[in-house]
């Protein structure tokens, strides 16, 4: 891990380290299932009709976001084509 730190010292903004191990924790497990993803879609006003709309909407934001703060770091994106 020392070698990384020092690999891509230019790049590191900071570190979490501790005396022991820090643990995160999430799920969105609820919307792995149709009835979690109906709730939330319910919830959020979404109709089925116009989900697939939305959630490609949703996907460019988070795309754009992330490249745009790769690219004011001067971080360099790679895609990895899948086959």
């Amino acid at each position: 891990m020392k070698k990384l730190m020092e690999l891509y010292r230019d790049r590191i903004e900071g570190a979490i380290s501790g005396l022991d191990r820090i643990r995160f924790r999430g799920t969105l497990r609820w919307l792995a299932s149709e009835r979690g993803l109906g709730t939330f879609m319910n919830h959020a006003r979404i109709l089925l009709k116009d989900f697939s709309g939305w959630v490609e909407g949703l996907t460019a934001q988070v795309r754009d976001s992330c490249e745009s703060r790769a690219r004011d770091l001067g971080i360099e994106v790679r895609y990895l084509h899948l086959s």
